[in-house]
């Protein structure tokens, strides 16, 4: 996947503890996403700068993987995490640490969270001491027998920008500082969109924003069947 990486670097972790799940949800389980990003990285990532663009960044990967209240495509199936209903699930803890930066940087950190997803062995659970709703369930780990989530709905993340009349993905940093302007667009396995964020000041022509969705597409199908067949 270098094509894509460059030098844009990352480590993606996942840890996952038992916890309650939301009053709003109590069926689901619980994701959280937290970036990371080094201030040895980039200069922009010094002090407030390097907070304010890591929180926009968790805030993507989240919206990635939940969907929004205006969206009705979610990546992950949260009932999969629950243990008992109302009282114990599986919290996930997604957190990635940005070491350095060549550009593509939400790109890069969207294919890594789907990876390290993927790769992700669950341990099943056994439940006792639930002769009565209101008693307190008493969870057995087994270490030894694991299950890994449905990955596949995961999608990533291709910005497309716009150079003076040419569209580019994978962008260097350079390129990035000189596009007029760029689509962040979330695209599926299937090929479907299942988001789009305008960045950048400068409008772009309806045509021009077909092309570079259309662009985004193909090469999201394409990035995503190579991340498949490596894993």
């Amino acid at each position: 996947m270098d094509d894509v990486t460059g030098d844009t670097d990352c480590v993606m972790g996942i840890k996952l503890e038992l916890g309650q799940p939301d009053a709003n949800a109590p069926g689901n389980g619980k994701i959280v996403v937290e970036v990371d990003v080094s201030s040895t990285a980039s200069p922009t990532f010094k002090g407030r700068g390097g907070e304010d663009i890591a929180a926009e960044l968790s805030a993507a990967l989240r919206s990635l993987l939940q969907g929004s209240t205006q969206q009705k495509y979610c990546a992950l199936d949260l009932t999969t995490l629950s243990i008992v209903h109302g009282k114990t699930c599986w919290i996930m803890y997604i957190d990635a640490v940005v070491l350095s930066v060549g550009g593509n940087l939400l790109d890069v950190l969207s294919l890594a969270m789907k990876a390290a997803l993927a790769d992700t062995e669950i341990p099943k659970v056994e439940v006792s001491g639930m002769e009565d709703d209101d008693d307190i369930p008493e969870i057995e780990i087994d270490s030894e027998e694991t299950w890994k989530l449905d990955s596949f709905r995961i999608p990533t993340t291709v910005t497309v920008c716009q150079v003076e009349r040419s569209l580019l993905v994978d962008p260097t940093a350079d390129e990035e500082v000189c596009a007029d302007s760029a689509l962040a667009v979330g695209v599926a396995s299937t090929g479907d969109v299942v988001g789009i964020t305008k960045l950048g000041f400068c409008s772009i022509p309806h045509d021009v924003c077909k092309d570079m969705i259309y662009l985004a597409q193909q090469t999201g199908k394409r990035l995503l069947r190579q991340l498949r067949l490596s894993l």
